[in-house]
């Protein structure tokens, strides 16, 4: 369900989020993508320190 719901905010959000820039929109859409990859891949450090699995 989470997930689900998780592809129909986001691209809504980002959408939403872009309407108001304008001439900047490939730069703020840059942005947007970095701080999405980087936010995967923080979190992906951190599971891997505690040393969480799906599968424990």
């Amino acid at each position: 369900m989470t997930v689900s719901t998780v592809s129909l905010v986001q691209p809504t959000a980002t959408a939403l989020a872009l309407s108001e820039q304008g001439r900047r929109a490939g730069a703020a859409s840059g942005w947007l993508g970095l701080a999405q990859f980087g936010t995967g891949g923080a979190v992906a450090l951190l599971a891997s320190l505690v040393g969480s699995s799906p599968w424990s």
